[in-house]
């Protein structure tokens, strides 16, 4: 085995393989600061045309109505001339300018006020919101934000691999800078890779994985348990190269795509860690087979098909994904 490959498998901490460990995080969040795509106050732009319209629709429904004091008095006078059998068409041209001009006069005053006034957030042009505009940053690792089609608010991203001192800084920075709404749709996905070693697929290192997180989930925060629970199809017979494996191979890093609902960065190391030890496990399995979890790869397969987080959890720990013992509920 590769000596660095070997010198990760036997470390104890994380601590210990930070100079050979790369990292990196992908955070969802549905918004930031109460802005978002799906947001009446998403901070685009007004249409201002769009509120003019809807002013004056408003004022000519007001008719001869009282408006700050004072009466519409062009349409007083259409309403007498009517009376009388006349229109105000009848009157001389010098008298219909003077109420036409008294008409404008007191519509532009009703629609400064208005203007001034009124909540016109639901003319907000709603496909401006753009994701950048609104998240702070200033961490040493380089990151990307950008739009994400699964939330209403975007994604920030780091780029390329980064120490995992980068990553704590980064991840604490942005938390910090940030008000973000995140719920349980929202991901967190985390990269790793070893410096200097090129990573090949493999089923067994792919199911040892999920097997030691499903093993040890209660390392994990609250929400972020929860929603590995609620998402059981999610991850569900995922022991393959589909990018939306709850594990991914990229070729050059494993994606640990199960994680998410991280509402603070000491959430994000815990997710770290745990990945880090699931990736440490699946090369000390290489060098031991008595470290596995999963001896029936078929079998283990199989089963996430049809049992909880929980049957998985206690499955594991009595290590029954064995050929000569039973499986629950067989």
């Amino acid at each position: 085995m590769n000596e660095i490959i070997k010198r990760f498998a036997e470390s104890t901490s994380i601590r210990n393989v930070q100079d050979i460990l790369r990292c990196g995080y992908e955070l969802e969040f549905q918004g930031i600061d109460g802005y978002s795509k799906d947001n009446s106050d998403s901070g685009g732009e007004i249409d201002w045309e769009a509120v003019s319209e809807a002013i004056s629709n408003d004022f000519d429904g007001y008719g001869s109505r009282s408006i700050n004091g004072r009466s519409c008095a062009y349409e007083i006078m259409a309403i007498l001339l009517d009376r009388k059998g006349h229109s105000i068409h009848d009157l001389p041209n010098n008298l219909r300018d003077k109420l036409a001009s008294a008409q404008e006069t007191l519509y532009d005053e009703y629609r400064e006020e208005a203007e001034n006034s009124g909540d016109w957030s639901e003319y907000r042009d709603r496909e401006n919101f753009d994701p950048r505009d609104h998240v702070s940053y200033s961490g040493n690792a380089e990151v990307e934000v950008k739009d994400d089609s699964s939330v209403s608010g975007g994604e920030v991203a780091t780029i390329g691999g980064i120490k995992i001192v980068d990553f704590i800084e980064s991840s604490k920075n942005l938390f910090a800078r940030n008000d973000f709404d995140i719920d349980a749709n929202c991901s967190f996905h985390i990269h790793l890779s070893i410096e200097g070693v090129e990573h090949h697929y493999g089923e067994r290192s792919q199911a040892e994985m999920l097997a030691y997180i499903l093993k040890h989930v209660e390392e994990l925060p609250e929400n972020v348990q929860r929603r590995i629970e609620r998402n059981n199809s999610y991850y569900q017979s995922r022991i393959n190269t589909n990018k939306y494996s709850a594990i991914h191979f990229h070729g050059k890093t494993w994606e640990f795509r199960l994680f998410g609902h991280v509402e603070e960065y000491k959430e994000g190391i815990k997710c770290l860690n745990i990945a880090y030890k699931a990736m440490r496990h699946a090369y000390r399995c290489r060098l031991d087979k008595r470290e596995r979890l999963v001896d029936e790869l078929e079998l283990f397969k199989s089963d996430l098909l049809g049992q909880s987080v929980n049957e998985t959890n206690i499955k594991l720990k009595r290590k029954n994904y064995k050929s000569n013992e039973l499986r629950i509920g067989a």
